[in-house]
């Protein structure tokens, strides 16, 4: 695995300003496992990981807003299993989460991680699409609201 620089924000906007310009070397890092493994195969060799593990308490939040779920981008998939909330509003993706990858693996990995690697052989996209589901996506700017097919524009690539 190529070296990398580990930076640690304290707030999301020190988070957004890392990643603001879209440098190809420096990549978020949340649960990391889907990251990891791409850079110990070399498919990603970043020099920076901007990790967002201080930012998870404030953006790991599961609830109800009206009729619509909102779950924050650093909730892992294990609590989305687990969740009461879940289960009750949306039980076709609580079953799902149930047999996704294994335990370690939702142990640690993030919603907001494992849409954007677009990854044909993931089970949350086409269950997200077909459930309508949309994503917000920020930069240190502005912030929009994008619904999950029009997020995966092809293999591992994003809009």
């Amino acid at each position: 695995m190529t070296p990398f620089e580990l930076v640690e924000p304290q707030t999301l906007g020190e988070a957004l300003a890392l990643l603001d310009g879209g440098a190809t070397d420096t990549r978020p890092a949340s649960g990391c496992t889907a990251l990891m493994l791409m850079m110990k195969a070399t498919v990603l060799k970043p020099a920076r990981l901007v990790s967002l593990r201080l930012l998870a308490p404030a953006m790991s939040a599961i609830e109800l807003r009206g009729a619509e779920l909102h779950v924050g981008a650093l909730a892992t998939l294990a609590a989305l299993e687990r969740s009461a909330l879940v289960a009750r509003e949306l039980p076709v993706l609580a079953r799902t989460l149930e047999s996704l990858a294994n335990v370690r693996v939702r142990n640690q990995a993030t919603r907001g991680a494992h849409l954007p690697h677009a990854d044909p052989h993931m089970d949350l996209p086409p269950l997200l699409t077909a459930l309508g589901a949309s994503v917000v996506i920020a930069d240190r700017h502005a912030e929009r609201v994008i619904a999950v097919e029009q997020l995966i524009t092809g293999y591992m690539e994003t809009s």
